[in-house]
């Protein structure tokens, strides 16, 4: 068997922003009586399945929605679970997707002392990020976010930058790829192109520049851009 990561979502399309390019958004109207939570007996049913399968490494990645809606007593649950259950020999990577707008320094300091790996989604200065990411009553985000980052960093916690390609910022790779490595800490960046909005040149030429000023800056060995490394 081909070994696979395994994506949960434990509060499905629940999240405390309402991003305008979300795809996942209309989703929640699955949940009529609010925002479902995992039952504990499906979390344990969900990684007793996983982790018994023949494997020498095993990846969880928790993403949403929103994933830290579903709350620190969860994620603790799930981590002592997953780690209990792993085989002796075996390797476990666990890891979370988020907005980042909810990271409270307990937190973020569950996070570095058990291991995990964050991925912040955050898609530039703010004239850019706020674009797009704003709460249902439409307020930016973007201040929210650095907050999150700044509770990562005091608890010298592992994270990496997700960056969302759309129409505000697929004219700026240089300005963009810099300032999520000079000013948000990112020397593990990662993006995504928004197809609904964007033309393939488009993207393609975003994604070139990026390359041109990650070799411009003296970059390779100092950042990885995962674009660039899976080519």
């Amino acid at each position: 068997m081909t070994p696979f990561a395994l994506l949960v979502k434990p509060v499905g399309a629940a999240c405390n922003i309402a991003c305008d390019y979300c795809f996942y958004r209309e989703k929640s109207a699955l949940y009529p009586h609010g925002p479902a939570l995992m039952p504990d007996a499906v979390l344990e049913r969900m990684l007793d399945t996983y982790l018994a399968l023949p494997f020498d490494a095993y990846s969880v990645i928790f993403q949403g929605g929103e994933p830290l809606l579903a709350g620190l007593p969860f994620l603790r649950r799930a981590n002592d679970l997953a780690k209990r259950r792993l085989a002796a020999g075996k390797t476990l990577n666990l890891s979370i997707q988020t907005n980042a707008t909810l990271m409270t320094r307990e937190t973020a300091r569950f996070f570095a002392h058990e291991g995990w790996l964050v991925g912040v989604s955050a898609d530039g200065p703010a004239s850019v990020h706020d674009a797009h990411r704003r709460t249902a009553s439409g307020e930016g985000t973007h201040a929210a976010v650095l907050r999150g980052l700044d509770a990562l960093r005091a608890a010298n916690c592992d994270y990496n930058i997700l960056v969302l390609v759309t129409r505000a910022n697929v004219q700026m790779p240089d300005r963009i790829y810099r300032y999520v490595r000079d000013e948000l800490g990112g020397t593990w960046q990662q993006y995504t192109d928004h197809l609904e909005s964007l033309a393939l040149p488009e993207w393609d030429d975003f994604l070139c520049g990026i390359l041109d000023t990650w070799l411009a800056d003296g970059d390779p060995g100092r950042v990885s851009v995962r674009n660039i490394d899976a080519a």
